[in-house]
């Protein structure tokens, strides 16, 4: 999947999106968190943009050892963590508007996704010895 995404070929993902009515934003934060949970379920396949996030956990488990699943959890975590920081103040100090940059790099946001899938793909194959 990985070589497909680096290579231009979008490879869909396993999602159903789903909205929920705007007017219950209006209801207060408790009553519109509960519906919204109710409405959209779990969330593990609504609008998931990425593979890293099935990757990920598929990756910790065949790794087999709880420091080597922490470890791919922390480095994964601190890295999308560290680069919404990076991307704040960087906005900050252009004074864009951010929507307007986001959109403009979903690409460059693809193709990072795509190379750290390929990494752990290999770090997997290599710690499970296939």
């Amino acid at each position: 999947m990985a070589v497909l995404e680096l290579r231009g070929r979008r490879v869909h993902l396993i999602q159903c999106n789903r909205e929920t009515p705007q007017s219950w934003v209006h209801k207060g934060p408790t009553k519109w968190a509960i519906q919204n949970g109710l409405a959209l379920g779990c969330g593990v396949t609504s609008r998931i943009g990425f593979w890293l996030w099935y990757v990920v956990p598929i990756g910790a488990f065949l790794i087999a050892s709880p420091w080597a699943g922490a470890a791919i959890y922390g480095v994964y975590s601190t890295t999308r963590g560290m680069a919404v920081w990076a991307i704040i103040l960087g906005l900050a100090r252009r004074r864009e508007n951010w929507d307007e940059w986001l959109l403009k790099r979903r690409e460059t946001a693809r193709i990072v996704a795509a190379a750290q899938l390929l990494f752990l793909g290999i770090a997997v194959v290599i710690a499970v010895g296939l």
